[in-house]
């Protein structure tokens, strides 16, 4: 059973070659159904729901990615990935003061929440404030603690955030999205008197409490299915903004891949969330009208964020900075990405995300790459570490430590995302080629991300979100600030990783503005620091294959297209539904 390579083949075979079976599916491009002329039908991310009724978007591990995103919930800026613009939205404007310790953001003039209640200064220095005197606990807290000393209110459409400390990058960290999402503002009228602890802001479809600014409201919310409808009397309508939709009915669906591959064939589904490539290829060749970002190889947009395998740091014999490079030299990424990713990929040695601001960066440090080789793949260099820590192979060929027992490790991954399902399988299979004794365990996000975060998993195939036009995100990531114990749940550092003199370069960065020479002297110095401790392994980058269907909506973002990152899960889907178009 050492070698397992034949068997990962044939699974990757039989995913695809299942999620053929389209039962029931119609004939090619599908019969075009009246009913869903005014629908927008769209894959759920991580594919369930686990507590429908929870509406707090501060509860960790909540689900608002599936549909409060994109219907419900605006923010007050969006970043353009594409053409590198800031698009304004509840927010008009920001300025900083000279050394970054103030930020002052004017408000739209004319926006509402969904019942009718002006959206203002108050709500916003609420939800700060709200925050702040629950952090830890509740996400976003933490940051806003950090950095925000106090919320001002100017007038009714102007607030002022006054930091602890310079921070010339806290609009875009923390209330623009960029990738994700951003900092969610709740409404005053309705939170004022609640425990934002306990407060899931839903106890019926008809609630007012479940109430956001988008152009859209709820009216059903199960594990598998949320459904919002259009609200006509949308203040961006009312005032001129914006449009409204044309979207009328906003629909969000559960499934599986082999699901959601037989829904896109027959025009069941508009936006099918992530596909492997093979999947994509043959229900393409089941409707004319299916194709993703591009009509060429590799088909995806490919994503500012790394595929990475985190190690917790805090867990034996993990806590040791050479066990970690042993589990490095094992892997071997060419592999990943020929297996996992089907060839549209390609191997990582880096936290950063491929863009081309942090290339430039790599490049201008490639010494370091050469001094810390982490793409290299050399089991001979795994076996040279084990052996001087005192393992030994035992009769199977697996390591032992000198107590007696095997070298374990666990790899977990999530079952909702073919492609790292599948990551988990390969690295697991190319530790126990090194001779670890390691496993895959796959398992639903819900459950992994719960793990993750309280510090109970080892190790697990993950995608680091941070930013995009310089490392100082990606740096402050690993920051000890971040680092609780065992059992305590945590937002950033999932690695559990400090280092002292670590957190004092990235500190030193965080006054700084990134046309400072000394941020970028610093930033090398916070790398190497990193790349010699290696607190998580880079593995991949991570192509977005999001196959869209034309036969209802039309105006997709596309390589032709590109008026916008594709996302379908981050709060830019927004902008994406505002910009499509009825099929004629």
């Amino acid at each position: 059973m050492k070698n397992m390579k034949p068997l990962i083949a044939a699974i990757v075979f039989a995913v695809v070659a299942t999620g053929m079976t389209f039962a029931g599916a119609q004939t090619e491009g599908g019969a075009v159904d009246e009913t869903r002329a005014n629908r927008l039908i769209v894959v759920m991310d991580g594919g369930r729901v686990p507590d429908p009724t929870n509406w707090n978007p501060y509860s960790v591990g909540v689900r608002l990615d599936v549909g409060g995103h994109s219907g419900m919930m605006e923010y007050l800026f969006y970043f353009n990935l594409e053409t590198g613009d800031v698009i304004p939205w509840l927010g008009e404007s920001f300025e900083y003061n000279d050394d970054f310790t103030e930020v002052t953001v004017a408000l739209r003039d004319g926006a509402e929440w969904g019942d009718g209640v002006p959206f203002t200064a108050d709500d916003v220095v609420f939800t700060v404030n709200m925050l702040k005197a629950n952090a830890p606990t509740l996400s976003y807290s933490a940051a806003m603690d950090e950095w925000v000393k106090e919320m001002q209110k100017i007038d009714d459409h102007t607030v002022k955030f006054i930091l602890n400390k310079p921070n010339s990058r806290f609009v875009n960290s923390q209330l623009m999205v960029e990738i994700w999402g951003a900092l969610p503002i709740v409404p005053k009228h309705v939170w004022e008197n609640e425990d934002p602890l306990t407060f899931k802001a839903f106890d019926d479809t008809q609630d007012p409490k479940v109430v956001g600014t988008g152009p859209f409201k709820l009216t059903k919310a199960t594990q598998e299915e949320i459904i919002y409808e259009r609200r006509d009397d949308w203040w961006g309508a009312k005032t001129g903004f914006h449009a409204l939709p044309e979207v009328k009915e906003l629909v969000w669906i559960g499934g599986t891949e082999e699901t959601r591959a037989a829904l896109l064939a027959s025009n069941d589904l508009d936006y099918p969330g992530y596909m492997t490539k093979g999947t994509f290829e043959v229900a393409r060749a089941k409707n004319a009208n299916v194709r993703a970002w591009s009509n060429d190889l590799p088909y995806a947009w490919m994503e500012p964020v790394p595929l990475t395998l985190p190690i917790n740091t805090l867990i034996e014999p993990w806590d040791d900075p050479e066990m970690r490079w042993a589990l490095n030299f094992a892997l071997d990424r060419d592999e990943m990405a020929a297996i996992a990713w089907e060839g549209i990929s390609a191997p990582l040695g880096s936290m950063f995300a491929p863009t081309a601001p942090l290339n430039k960066f790599l490049e201008d440090n490639k010494d370091l790459f050469e001094k810390y080789p982490v793409m290299e793949h050399n089991p001979e260099k795994t076996s040279q570490i084990l052996t001087s820590k005192g393992y030994t192979k035992d009769r199977s060929g697996y390591w032992v430590g000198p107590d007696g027992d095997r070298l374990e490790i666990t790899v977990e991954a999530a079952a909702e995302w073919p492609e790292q399902k599948k990551m988990g399988m390969v690295i697991a299979e190319q530790l126990v080629r090194a001779g670890f004794d390691a496993k895959a365990r796959i398992m639903e996000w819900s459950t992994l991300s719960d793990k993750f975060a309280t510090g109970e998993s080892t190790t697990w195939a993950y995608w680091l979100v941070a930013g995009v036009s310089e490392p100082y995100p990606f740096l402050d990531y690993y920051h000890s600030k971040w680092v609780n114990p065992i059992g305590e749940r945590q937002d950033e550092n999932h690695s559990r990783w400090s280092n002292p003199d670590y957190d004092a370069v990235v500190d030193a960065m965080s006054a700084l503005t990134a046309d400072n020479p000394e941020y970028w002297s610093l930033a090398r110095q916070a790398l190497e620091i990193w790349m010699r401790e290696l607190p998580m392994i880079p593995t991949t980058t991570q192509p977005a294959l999001l196959p869209l269907n034309s036969t209802y909506w039309t105006n997709w973002p596309t390589a032709e297209n590109n008026y916008i990152q594709p996302y379908y899960q981050c709060g830019t889907m927004l902008q994406i539904i505002l910009e499509l178009k009825k099929a004629q």
